[in-house]
């Protein structure tokens, strides 16, 4: 019985080790690679998207083109302004708002669930491959949006393991103090963390899928009713330069609630410290 204990130890302490390497050896640095890139490219990258958004609406004909720079050109660069300088403000609320859970084991489910999804949409996508009119009967022309959509639903899958694996970056502490409630509240502002915390990096993918985007109709198209595409691309550019101040409101809205009942289960707390103490 000793034997099939210690190789079911052994077989939990892989599993621990295999969660900590992904989430921190690949995933952390595979995050922070995109991110310090994306950063390092972002001026021109946002210049030559709009000159792509211009050049497209060109395409469709000389007014779209002049309204398009008339109204929409500034409407990209306020939301440009306003979507950069809400990247600190959105660090600065994970700074401020720290929770903590009694253990750490919700995180290494957490952490086996973002893995096992990662590896499910990118087998699914090795599956459509080359078989996706069978599977949808759309033929060729959907299947490079699904395969990217597949590929970028993996990568995200995985990156999320380093919030997870590395708490202290969402600011989550393991107290043994904890109340079932306090881990109630933790588990629910999860969600909420992961995007605050991945917001830059969400916001320079969706640019960089509306550049490509872009390029696509502008290269490829000759048909006007594959317009969508081009409808599609400046919806993802003005999200992705708008989601930093989007995802900040959302966490204020949500996370205000969640803080109001941590502070009444703190006074609760102190309330039965004292009368214990007594």
């Amino acid at each position: 019985m000793d034997n099939f204990v210690k190789i079911l130890d052994g077989v939990n302490g892989f599993i621990d080790k295999a969660i900590e390497f992904i989430g921190k050896k690949i995933s952390g640095k595979v995050c922070d690679f995109l991110l310090l890139h994306l950063n390092k490219i972002y001026a021109p990258l946002i210049l030559i998207t709009i000159v792509l958004f211009l050049l497209n609406t060109l395409k469709l004909g000389f007014i779209y083109f002049l309204l398009s720079l008339i109204f929409a050109v500034p409407i990209l660069l306020i939301f440009n302004y306003m979507g950069e300088k809400f990247h600190g403000a959105c660090k600065n609320l994970i700074s401020a708002n720290k929770t903590s859970l009694s253990d750490d084991a919700i995180m290494r489910l957490l952490s086996i669930s973002y893995i096992l999804g990662g590896f499910f949409f990118f087998l699914l996508s090795v599956l459509l491959f080359g078989n996706l009119d069978v599977f949808l009967g759309f033929g060729e022309y959907i299947l490079p949006f699904v395969m990217v959509g597949m590929w970028i639903l993996a990568l995200i899958h995985f990156l999320a393991t380093v919030p997870i694996a590395n708490p202290e970056r969402i600011n989550v502490q393991i107290s043994k103090d904890n109340t079932s409630a306090e881990d109630a509240i933790c588990i629910l502002t999860l969600p909420l963390k992961i995007m605050l915390y991945f917001e830059e990096l969400t916001s320079r993918l969706l640019i960089v899928s509306a550049a490509f985007l872009f390029i696509r109709f502008l290269l490829f198209s000759n048909d006007i009713y594959d317009s969508m595409t081009l409808v599609f691309a400046f919806a993802f550019l003005c999200i992705g330069l708008a989601y930093p101040l989007v995802i900040y409101f959302v966490f204020l809205v949500f996370n205000f609630w969640f803080s109001f009942m941590l502070s009444i289960l703190g006074v609760a707390k102190n309330i039965s410290s004292a009368i214990s103490g007594k």
